[in-house]
C-alpha cells in the first residue's frame, strides 16, 4: 500500500517538516504555513529566485480551488442523496402500501375461502350427526323392543314358577311344618316335622339330637312360652305349621350355700330361668323377707353367703 508523504526542506537544505498520509486541505495549508513561518531567508539564500513565492501563493491557490470545488461536489452529492433518500422513501411507501393491499386482498380471500369450508364442513357434520340420531334411534327402539319381549318372556315365566312355587309350597305346608330351633349356643338348626304330629317331637329331637335337658321352649313372634302341659297338642293346633321359629333356653340351677370357715351346709335350691321369672312366678316378698333373715342369721355367727349359678342337668343334690 502506497501512502502519500511530503517533505518541508528550507533554504539551508534541512528537512523542516514531514507530512505523511491523507490529510484535510484545511490540515495540509496549516502546515504549509507553519513551515513556511519558520524559516528566515539567509544571506546565502538571498540570492534564490521569487518565484518560489509566487509557486508557493499559486499552489495555495489551487488548493482553495480544489477545496471549493471538493465542499460544491460534496454539497451536491448531498443533495442528490437527499433527492435519491425522498425518491426511495417514496418508492418504499408506494411499495409497502402495494404490500398492504396485496396482504389485504389476500386475506380477504382466504377468509371467504375458510368461510366457505366450515360451511361445507359444518353441513357435512350435520348430515352425519342426523344419520347418528337415526341410526341410534333405530338401535334403540329394536332394543327397547327386544328388551319388551324379553321382559315380557321373564315376567310369564316368573309367574309361572311363582304359581309352581304356590302349589308346591300348599301342598308341604299342608304336610310338614319347618321349625328353625335357635339353641342356647346360638346354632341356628332347621328341621321339618310332619304339621299332624305332637310337639313333643320337637322335644324330643332336642333331647337326643342335641342333648339338651332341662329346656325351656318359646316364640318371640308372638311372644309364647310352651309348657309340658302343650307338648300333646300337635303342630298345627300350635300355629306352628307351615313354619315357625322356636327359642331353646337352658333352665338354671341357683344354688345358695351358707358358708362357715368349714364350708357346712347347703340352705336352699331354686331352679329358676331369670329373674323376671323369678317376679313373675311368685318370687316377692315372701322370699325376700326369708334372706334377709337367713343373712342377718349368718352375720350373727360370722357366716357368708355364696351364690352358685350353673346350667348343669343335674336334677337333685
Amino acid at each position: 500500500m502506497t501512502v502519500p508523504t511530503t517533505y518541508f526542506i528550507g533554504f539551508d537544505g534541512k528537512q523542516k517538516l514531514i507530512v505523511a498520509g491523507y490529510v484535510e486541505s484545511a490540515d495540509f495549508l496549516k502546515k504549509i504555513t507553519e513551515a513556511c513561518d519558520g524559516v528566515s531567508p539567509s544571506d546565502s539564500a538571498s540570492g534564490v529566485d521569487l518565484s518560489i513565492n509566487d509557486k508557493v501563493e499559486k499552489a495555495k491557490e489551487k488548493l482553495r480551488q480544489k477545496q471549493e470545488e471538493r465542499k460544491f461536489e460534496e454539497s451536491q452529492k448531498e443533495k442528490d442523496d437527499e433527492l435519491n433518500r425522498r425518491s426511495t422513501g417514496k418508492n418504499v411507501t408506494k411499495l409497502k402500501q402495494w404490500q398492504e393491499t396485496k396482504e389485504a386482498e389476500e386475506t380477504r380471500n382466504q377468509i371467504i375461502k375458510d368461510r366457505e369450508e366450515d360451511k361445507k364442513a359444518k353441513e357435512r357434520i350435520k348430515e352425519q350427526i342426523a344419520r347418528d340420531r337415526a341410526e341410534r334411534k333405530a338401535r334403540f327402539e329394536e332394543t327397547q323392543r327386544l328388551k319388551k319381549a324379553t321382559t315380557e318372556k321373564e315376567k310369564q315365566e316368573k309367574l309361572q314358577r311363582e304359581a309352581d312355587e304356590k302349589r308346591m309350597e300348599a301342598s308341604r305346608r299342608s304336610e310338614t311344618a319347618r321349625i328353625q330351633f335357635r339353641l342356647p349356643d346360638g346354632q341356628a338348626v332347621n328341621h321339618f316335622f310332619p304339621s299332624g304330629n305332637k310337639f313333643q317331637d320337637a322335644v324330643d329331637y332336642l333331647r337326643t339330637e342335641h342333648s339338651l335337658k332341662n329346656i325351656q321352649l318359646m316364640t318371640n313372634f308372638p311372644k309364647r312360652i310352651y309348657n309340658p302341659n302343650e307338648y300333646g297338642l300337635s303342630f298345627s293346633e300350635l300355629q306352628l305349621a307351615p313354619s315357625s321359629v322356636i327359642t331353646v333356653k337352658l333352665v338354671c340351677a341357683v344354688y345358695f350355700f351358707i358358708i362357715n370357715k368349714a364350708c357346712v351346709s347347703i340352705a336352699r335350691k331354686f331352679y329358676v330361668n331369670s329373674w323376671r321369672w323369678w317376679w313373675r312366678n311368685g318370687f316377692s316378698f315372701k322370699y325376700l323377707q326369708y334372706y334377709i333373715k337367713l343373712y342377718n342369721l349368718c352375720l350373727e355367727h360370722d357366716l357368708h353367703i355364696c351364690i352358685w349359678y350353673t346350667t348343669t342337668t343335674s336334677s337333685s343334690i
